[in-house]
């Protein structure tokens, strides 16, 4: 399979390639307007990616299981106040949605937040790593409260039925999809009419300082690569497949040690800047 994405300044395509059954690469290529190509993302094994995943998760659940996940649930504690404030920015769309599904949730803390907040909901969490989900319990004594499905599925492949949802979120877990074409077009079957999709909290970047915004985020952790979201990419994506993005820069200064602090609160007073350098953002996706 083959996506070509022209146009945007330095972009010119985009290609995700199956070489052969048992290696899907992923490959993003750049074409500079003097005629230079260059590279600027290594080529990916989507399914030894998938796996590390799933075994990153299965050995943090082994560490935690014998102290309650303490260690686990005081991090997510920390960014569930970041959390809070993108559902307080996106109140009108959460209030009015009557089923929510979270793709990439983890143990799902996240939907159990949103179960808390709008019981009424029918919520939905989803992680492609099995140990996730299954330590998904954690939290109802937590929050005191039980979402009302979890499964174990990928953000591209999920066992829900088509117009399910009117509303699909994932919180700092987008980038981490290897497949967002696919991905996009499960959102776009799964959501109801003008049903709506949020990323939120994802890094992102502009395409060329996308190799030294990778090299950073994977020098700070190495068991499982990280990605960083190159948003002009997601959004010929999106309308490619027939859904509508619109990009929000959020640089939130929460829940950051201090050169980060200085760094998003350089961005904050500076709003060019938010598109030049890398920065956090918000994708809300409409069908």
């Amino acid at each position: 399979m083959e996506i070509s994405l022209c146009k945007n300044s330095s972009l010119i395509f985009f290609r995700e390639l199956n070489k052969a059954p048992s290696r899907k690469l992923l490959t993003v290529k750049l074409l500079y307007r003097n005629g230079n190509s260059k590279s600027i993302m290594k080529k990916i094994n989507i399914e030894k990616k998938e796996e590390a995943d799933i075994n990153a998760w299965a050995s943090s659940a082994q560490r935690n299981e014998h102290n309650n996940f303490l260690e686990h649930k005081i991090q997510k504690m920390v960014a569930a106040d970041t959390f809070l404030n993108k559902i307080k920015k996106y109140e009108t769309i959460f209030q009015s949605s009557h089923s929510i599904l979270e793709l990439g949730g983890g143990s799902c803390w996240a939907s159990h937040i949103v179960k808390k907040k709008y019981p009424n909901a029918f919520v939905v969490g989803t992680d492609i790593a099995h140990a996730a989900i299954k330590s998904s319990h954690i939290w109802e004594s937590v929050f005191n409260v039980q979402i009302d499905e979890v499964q174990s599925c990928t953000s591209y492949k999920t066992p829900f039925s088509d117009q399910s949802f009117d509303l699909i979120f994932c919180f700092e877990s987008a980038h981490h999809f290897g497949r967002h074409y696919q991905t996009l077009i499960e959102i776009k079957r799964l959501l109801k009419p003008n049903g709506i999709c949020l990323y939120l909290h994802e890094p992102a970047c502009q395409p060329y300082i996308y190799p030294l915004a990778y090299k950073r985020v994977n020098s700070l952790r190495e068991e499982v690569k990280e990605d960083i979201l190159v948003y002009r990419k997601i959004i010929k994506l999106c309308e490619s497949v027939g859904l509508h993005g619109k990009v929000d820069f959020d640089p939130i200064l929460g829940n950051r040690k201090p050169k980060q602090t200085i760094y998003y609160y350089t961005l904050s007073i500076f709003p060019f800047l938010q598109h030049v350098l890398p920065c956090c953002i918000d994708i809300k996706i409409k069908k």
